[in-house]
């Protein structure tokens, strides 16, 4: 387990492992670029789309960036 930092403890996985519904940050090195649920994913976990905690949008992000996350 990781603690994040807001202070919430979430488990730090593969983007392998990534679900629908999951609940995650996105984060480049220490920085949390953002927040909210995985709402769908290709098939192989390359590209996934989060629909955004702060303002309720979808976004696209891809393995290939090199970007961590978070389940919380």
């Amino acid at each position: 387990m990781t603690k994040s930092a807001n202070g919430r403890t979430g488990e730090a996985r593969k983007w392998s492992t990534l679900s629908a519904g999951d609940t995650v940050e996105i984060r480049e090195g220490i920085e949390v670029v953002a927040s909210g649920t995985v709402e769908d994913h290709t098939s192989n976990k390359d590209i996934i789309w989060i629909r955004l905690s702060d303002c309720n949008e979808r976004k696209i992000f891809l393995r290939s960036d090199e970007l961590d996350f978070e389940i919380l």
